[in-house]
């Protein structure tokens, strides 16, 4: 099953407005005002706790929230510049700023151009001449995220328990940034098959968000999610087919019903459907999906591939297997536009296409399809790969057996 790789995202989008009242005065009074407004702004940059920075981290902090990572770079990026021109706790504002910049590079995925912004913050902290140890935690949580998204699960734990420590010495275990971080760790108990260990973290985080963070839906129902996925691979079904409504429920208040993030939902509660053998269930709402991200996204996105493998595997179910065959090629022709970053999951398409005409009695096309799912996970970078190429060996010295016995027959 084609395990789609997910980054916990997390902000909101409020655009800062500025009003103007239209009033009469005389040009000398408004030379007067002009003084005094100039004067007012160079007060709240340099002087005041809410100034045009914090409105600006603000900002970067409500698209980010939403989800919108490009705009929450620029609101970043904007609020550097900003930190720049300020006298007042400039080196901590700078810190932070950088801090912002590298999270949204990570949700983009720019992992190269976010450690370079996360190390441009740890240097400005590491010179200052007081400590700010909220920052440093921040700083180690996000570099933990890039090793976990790169797959180095041990140095992101190195970082991440530097973090966690921190949270645990100053009890701050109700705030956002401890939610993110006990996420991240969820994920790489997850990656290296500790599902018991990622579910108690997910729960926690749940738990957490429920009580004290209801300013962060949009999390919220990405958490639940995520829950509902490990789950799903647990057998959990009735617990999983709960939580995925939850977060669909919450996204249908925050979201529009033509979101991404209602078709990440559907696809996610359809092939559930599918695992409880609810078919028709499953193929309504898997079909409502994939119409919503391929409007959402377009046809060859990569993030289409675990749709159309979802889509594939119901109509292999259902006996479908000409539709079944179609899905599956359309997931490889997606992922094989980037060969080398997705070889694991090309190659665990191939497997299931594999199964398609391994039971349609199509062997030669098995073994085919065996050979090249065993080719691509090979060259894969997946650390925890040789349990799969063993038992896709098995299987294709299985379907070998078979062809050599059909042409003793003959």
């Amino acid at each position: 099953m084609l395990i789609k790789k997910q980054i916990l995202k997390n902000l909101v989008n409020n655009y800062l407005k500025i009003e103007y009242d239209s009033i009469r005065v005389s040009s000398r009074i408004f030379n007067f005002l002009i003084i005094v407004i100039f004067s007012n702004m160079v007060l709240n940059i340099n002087c005041s706790g809410k100034n045009l920075w914090q409105d600006a981290i603000d900002n970067f902090d409500d698209l980010y929230e939403l989800g919108k990572f490009i705009e929450s770079k620029k609101a970043a990026e904007y609020a550097l510049d900003l930190a720049k021109e300020t006298k007042s706790n400039i080196n901590f504002r700078l810190a932070e700023s950088h801090i912002n910049l590298g999270m949204a590079d990570i949700a983009l995925l720019n992992l190269k151009s976010a450690k370079t912004s996360l190390n441009m913050a740890l240097e400005i902290l590491d010179k200052s001449k007081k400590r700010n140890h909220s920052l440093h935690a921040s700083y180690n949580i996000h570099i933990g995220h890039i090793y976990s998204l790169e797959g180095d699960i041990p140095n992101s734990m190195e970082y991440l328990n530097i973090a966690r420590q921190y949270f645990l010495d100053n009890n701050e275990l109700q705030s956002e940034n401890y939610v993110k971080l006990i996420e991240i760790i969820a994920q790489n108990h997850f990656a290296v098959g500790d599902f018991k260990g990622s579910e108690k973290l997910y729960r926690e985080s749940l738990n957490l968000r429920e009580k004290f963070i209801l300013d962060k839906q949009n999390s919220l129902a990405q958490c639940s999610n995520n829950l509902a996925a490990l789950l799903r691979i647990k057998g959990e079904l009735k617990e999983s087919e709960f939580y995925i409504k939850y977060a669909l429920e919450i996204w249908d208040r925050i979201f529009s019903g033509n979101h991404e993030k209602i078709g990440i939902g559907l696809n996610n509660l359809g092939v559930i459907y599918k695992d409880q053998g609810r078919y028709e269930e499953a193929e309504a709402t898997l079909s409502k999906a994939l119409l919503i991200n391929e409007k959402c996204l377009g046809e060859d996105h990569f993030d289409l591939a675990p749709d159309y493998n979802n889509m594939a595997q119901l109509m292999h179910s259902k006996g479908n297997y000409k539709a079944a065959e179609e899905y599956y090629q359309k997931a490889i022709n997606i992922l094989v536009q980037n060969e080398e970053g997705y070889r694991f999951e090309i190659g665990q398409i191939f497997a299931n296409k594999g199964e398609l005409h391994f039971t349609t009695g199509d062997y030669t096309i098995a073994l085919e399809c065996f050979s090249n799912a065993i080719d691509q996970i090979s060259f894969s970078s997946m650390e925890q790969k040789l349990a799969i190429l063993k038992s896709l060996a098995k299987r294709q010295e299985q379907i070998e057996e078979l062809i050599n016995y059909d042409l003793n027959m003959e």
